[in-house]
C-alpha cells in the first residue's frame, strides 16, 4: 500500500510540474501572438470612398498609410496594401500617367522579376507584384499583392492617372 501512495504522490507531482510548464508555454505563446500582431500586421487604413477628380480611372497611393485606391470616376472600386520605396530610394510623390504595361517584366537595373508591371515614370518606377512588408522596403517601385496587381493591370489604360502622395 505504501508503494502505491508513493507512486500516486509522484504522479501528482509530475502532473503539477507539467501543468506549470504547460501554462507557462501557453502564456508565452499568447504573448508572442499579441506581440507579433502588433509589430508585423499593423492595420492598414482604407482610402476615401470618393475623391474629387476629372479622371475616368485613377490609382492613388498613400505613402503614409502604405495603401492604394483604384478609382473610376472618383468612386473607390477596390483598395489594398502597398510597399513603397525605402529611405534613400523613396517613391517619388506627384501626379503621373500610366506610360505602359508589361505582364512579365524584368528590372533592367536590378534583374528582378516584376510581374504585372505598370510604368508610371520615365525614371523606371512601376506598380508591380512584390513582397508586402510592414514598412517601405522597395527600390522605389510600388509593390502590390498579386491579386491587386492583376486587377489594376487589367483595368488601367495608358494615360490613366497615378497619384502618389503622403
Amino acid at each position: 500500500m505504501e508503494g502505491k501512495k508513493k507512486l500516486i504522490f509522484r504522479m501528482v507531482r509530475v502532473l503539477m510540474v507539467m501543468s506549470v510548464i504547460t501554462s507557462g508555454l501557453l502564456s508565452l505563446l499568447v504573448c508572442l501572438a499579441l506581440f507579433s500582431n502588433e509589430v508585423f500586421s499593423a492595420e492598414v487604413k482604407s482610402p476615401p470612398t470618393m475623391i474629387e477628380t476629372t479622371e475616368k480611372r485613377e490609382v492613388r497611393v498613400s505613402l503614409k498609410n502604405q495603401n492604394f485606391g483604384f478609382y473610376e470616376s472618383g468612386k473607390l472600386v477596390f483598395w489594398g496594401r502597398v510597399c513603397s520605396g525605402r529611405k534613400g530610394m523613396d517613391t517619388p510623390k506627384g501626379r503621373y500617367k500610366v506610360l505602359g504595361k508589361v505582364q512579365k517584366y524584368v528590372s533592367k537595373k536590378y534583374g528582378s522579376a516584376m510581374p504585372y508591371a505598370i510604368r508610371f515614370t520615365n525614371q523606371g518606377h512601376f506598380l508591380h507584384v512584390g513582397e508586402l512588408k510592414s514598412k517601405p522596403a522597395s527600390h522605389g517601385c510600388i509593390r502590390l499583392s498579386e491579386s491587386d496587381a492583376k486587377k489594376i493591370f487589367a483595368l488601367a489604360k495608358a494615360g490613366d492617372s497615378v497619384t502618389v502622395h503622403d
